[in-house]
């Protein structure tokens, strides 16, 4: 083996490089510049001195291998950038040198240049069919091995760097995949103890109404930063897990979404309008239950005052489609563009807060579905957020059925309107009174122990204490006190 390394063909091109009119007579590229290393396998030493000679001045280092045998062992040991095969050599001819290439692991990627005076299209073929890249037929052509080595050395060497960036990608990932354990555990817990002392002192300074207010402001910041938290675990959760999506019962879906969402439905005095049926679609239900909450949460708070929602569903060929529509300000072309974008917050202007990680959890998801996601808009006319699932092959769709509460109708035939229902019958004065202390100390327990008896007493106030309980569950503790004071006064009265 001969290895040669080009230092004088270097100093000259420094020198030319100082000259003043350098840059103007070369026009420097990094693709006419190709430093690597060959292996050149060939049994015939007037080949070899022929492309020593060639490649060696362009600032090649090369190495040298008269038998297949030897080569092999050159390339596992020296890994070349691209190799010069010879086909017809004794003991063992190129094409088995390149099956032999190809099997190993540590050569396998290394691009095979045949050299050979058989120009047959057979064993052209025969060639590629082993995994050679590229043929150079003898008598050399210098201009032709100059230009057929500088482009397979370009490709190896890229094809290096992309190795080494999925490396690094992988590498960075594993550091995010470390980061949502810390988020899960090390900012989690002192966002708990947050929480667990102000609901201590809230219940200290009970009689304090400003310090009270400031301790409840605590402790809802604390349930925004654990929102925040779950959602950017949720972003990471839905990037890397892998579904097998199954047929979803969307009404079992819609059932678990306008439970969650009734303490806001009431407290907005929030109109849903329902579709007739579902169409039968693939997905996975947790996942879809958070499009939903999604894109509902965004309607209630930007769909207009009071906010009124139109639920649609319709097969559109292989894929159902989803949609809610509002009657809110709407949405600019600019804003539409940037929506689905995480962190981009919807009507910043409108004083609702926001993390702006919600659509673009949506579209994680969908995508995740094989599905889409989109919004039509036009300022002054409202939104329409819709999403795309697979359908089920010639399923018929299934009626929408909603058991939620008194006000939540079964839809049969026609679509339906979902409101939230004034009580008609609330506790007494004295009840009242007992509950608004609860709410003050930010005791959810009592709270609930309260309303529980309440219950048992009297069943027409099963729907207020739902009321109430949900805004409790959903630390929602300023909207309660508002709540039951308002009752207060109107029994006192």
């Amino acid at each position: 083996m001969v290895c040669w390394s080009p230092n004088s063909a270097l100093s000259k091109f420094l020198r030319f490089l100082k000259h003043p009119k350098a840059m103007t007579q070369f026009h420097f590229s990094t693709s006419a510049i190709c430093p690597g290393k060959l292996l050149i396998i060939d049994d015939v030493p007037e080949n070899i001195g022929v492309l020593f000679n060639l490649l060696s001045g362009e600032g090649y280092e090369i190495l040298i291998a008269e038998e297949g045998g030897s080569g092999l062992q050159t390339a596992i040991n020296e890994q070349p950038d691209v190799i010069l095969l010879d086909v017809m050599m004794p003991d063992m001819d190129g094409f088995e040198v390149c099956r032999r290439l190809k099997q190993n692991p540590l050569t396998q990627d290394v691009p095979v240049i045949f050299l050979t005076a058989l120009t047959h299209m057979e064993h052209r073929l025969s060639g590629f069919r082993l995994g050679a890249v590229d043929y150079i037929t003898k008598p050399i052509q210098h201009e032709e091995v100059s230009a057929r080595v500088r482009t397979h050395s370009n490709l190896r060497r890229l094809q290096r760097e992309q190795a080494m960036h999925i490396a690094q990608l992988q590498e960075r990932n594993a550091e995010l995949d470390a980061f949502a354990h810390t988020v899960a555990h090390d900012l989690k817990n002192p966002l708990g103890i947050i929480s667990g002392l102000s609901h201590r002192l809230c219940q200290h300074y009970s009689q304090e109404a400003e310090l009270l207010d400031n301790l409840q402001d605590i402790r809802n910041s604390a349930e925004k930063m654990r929102e925040i938290i779950d959602a950017l675990l949720l972003l990471a959760r839905v990037s890397k897990q892998h579904l097998e999506p199954q047929i979803l019962d969307m009404n079992l879906v819609m059932q678990q979404v306008m439970q969650r969402l009734q303490p806001m439905l009431a407290e907005r005095q929030a109109q849903v309008r329902f579709p007739a049926a579902w169409p039968q679609v693939y997905g996975q239900p947790q996942w879809i239950e958070e499009v939903w909450m999604n894109y509902l949460t965004n309607g209630l708070k930007y769909g207009g005052t009071p906010p009124y929602l139109e639920i649609g569903a319709a097969q559109e060929g292989e894929q159902a489609c989803f949609w809610v529509k509002d009657q809110g300000p709407g949405l600019s072309l600019e804003a539409q563009e940037k929506i689905f974008t995480p962190f981009t917050r919807l009507r910043q202007h409108s004083g609702e807060e926001g993390h702006g990680l919600g659509l673009s959890i949506v579209e994680r998801i969908i995508a995740k579905l094989s599905g889409r996601v989109g919004v039509e808009s036009q300022e002054g006319q409202g939104s329409r957020f819709f999403f795309t699932l697979p359908s089920v092959a010639q399923a018929a769709p299934i009626a929408v059925q909603l058991h939620q509460a008194p006000h939540c109708l079964t839809a049969k035939e026609a679509p339906v309107v979902v409101a939230p229902q004034a009580y008609k019958t609330v506790p007494t004065h004295t009840d009242l009174q007992q509950l608004i202390a609860a709410a003050r100390m930010g005791d959810i327990l009592w709270l609930q122990e309260i309303l529980e008896q309440l219950c048992l007493q009297d069943q027409t106030l099963k729907a207020f204490c739902q009321e109430v309980t949900g805004l409790a569950q959903d630390m929602r503790i300023k909207q309660l006190r508002m709540l039951l004071e308002k009752y207060a006064q109107q029994t006192q009265a």
